[in-house]
């Protein structure tokens, strides 16, 4: 498996208009690090820790407290993948000295996205020569050049999903692991963010919901064969998207929350 991400936290810090993983529109939840650790451990055990890269995100992961906890165990059982903290960047001037040490210690990489807002970097410079972190502008980009993409939707569901899944970007490249179940993109993953809000605003009459083979237990899979064999295959819920409406749309802005964001 070449990329594998982890949500710290479903919601954010930041209200990103058309965010991939809905993170706008996602209730308060961190992740457990009793419940990451039993997955580390069991995704390490059955793949022989054979993940190229691992993604520590969200939503926000800085808003998770115990995401120190998280950094040393996600090294623990995955020992030669290249781990990487993707954050907003917001709350990185107010993180203590823990954070920036472990995130040095154990190898982990903090990668900001560049939005278009005020962050005291050279604050969060001083820190990083300190403790001699790695630090990465996520896609090589730098503040103020983020843009804005649009994910279109098609809530009917009458897309081509074996096509959608050969052409598509995120297939196989950003699967999400969450309580014990890896998913092959983060659209899949969290798309109940999307179905939770807007059924509740009585904006979507009929919810788009993965079925059970959208998804892959780790616990019940019987090898590493099994599980990327999975991945290589289309989802069903691919038939969802609108591939050939996937554009970029201009610079980054906040989100207002509406469903024409995505439809």
């Amino acid at each position: 498996m070449a990329n594998l991400e982890i949500h710290l936290a479903e919601n954010c810090n930041l209200n990103c208009k058309g965010c991939a993983h809905f993170s706008q529109l996602a209730a308060k939840e961190l992740a457990d690090p009793a419940v990451l650790e039993r997955d580390f451990a069991r995704l390490s055990e059955i793949s022989e820790g054979l993940v190229g890269k691992i993604h520590l995100m969200g939503g926000e992961p800085l808003l998770n407290p115990d995401v120190c906890k998280i950094m040393i165990s996600a090294r623990k059982y995955f020992s030669q993948s290249k781990i990487i903290l993707l954050t907003n960047g917001v709350l990185l001037p107010k993180m203590d000295d823990e954070f920036y040490e472990t995130a040095a210690k154990h190898n982990i990489i903090i990668d900001a996205t560049p939005y278009p807002i005020q962050i005291d970097w050279d604050k969060v410079n001083e820190k990083i020569a300190k403790f001699g972190c790695q630090f990465n502008w996520h896609a090589g980009d730098k503040p103020g050049e983020k843009t804005f993409r649009k994910y279109t939707l098609d809530k009917e569901g009458k897309q081509n999903a074996r096509l959608n899944f050969m052409r598509c970007g995120m297939a196989n490249s950003c699967v999400l692991l969450r309580d014990g179940k890896l998913y092959p993109c983060s659209i899949i993953a969290n798309i109940h963010h999307f179905n939770n809000y807007f059924g509740k605003k009585g904006e979507l009459e009929k919810p788009m919901l993965p079925s059970k083979i959208d998804y892959i237990d780790i616990y019940k899979a019987t090898s590493y064969e099994e599980i990327l064999r999975f991945m290589a295959h289309p989802a069903p819920f691919c038939r969802f998207c609108k591939l050939d409406e996937w554009v970029e749309t201009g610079t980054w802005t906040t989100s207002k929350r509406e469903i024409s964001e995505y439809l």
